[in-house]
């Protein structure tokens, strides 16, 4: 076997390992991306904790609003670890609006924003109470900067 041929015999070898695996990532792809089998479209896989941010929100009316409008910048973690008053609310909205570019709000959407978030995260919710209940809850509730309190 002269240099010549032994070069092209581990070319290929080469192409073959290459192509084999292709093969295997093209068959194990959809597998390890979660996608299912059934009719080609793509599903979540049922075994992950993988909840829709919508879904953190509280039911409502109004929670499709708070979602097109808050979710883009933020997550939902800061709006349901939030519990303030209307008036607080509305004073957070121009404050992102002021500070954080957020876009204006019609009126009439600002109220219904406002709206489900007064009967949603509101101060006097029951959750907040068992919390503080606690010795612990003390140091898990620090003044907000906001409000000045």
């Amino acid at each position: 076997m002269n240099l010549r041929s032994a070069i092209n015999l581990c070319y290929r070898i080469l192409a073959f390992g290459l192509f084999l695996g292709l093969v295997l990532v093209l068959v194990t792809f959809p597998h390890s991306m979660g996608l299912g089998q059934t009719n080609g479209t793509i599903e979540p896989d049922q075994n992950t904790e993988n909840t829709l941010a919508i879904e953190r929100l509280k039911r409502g009316k109004g929670r499709e609003l708070v979602a097109v409008h808050c979710i883009p910048c933020h997550s939902t973690a800061i709006i349901t670890a939030n519990h303030l008053t209307r008036e607080q609310w509305d004073v957070t909205i121009t404050t992102m609006q002021q500070r954080h570019g957020m876009w204006m709000l019609p009126p009439a959407l600002r109220n219904q924003i406002l709206d489900y978030l007064e009967s949603t995260q509101r101060p006097a919710d029951p959750g907040l109470d068992q919390g503080k209940e606690s010795p612990w809850a003390s140091p898990l509730y620090r003044p907000n900067p906001l409000w000045g309190e």
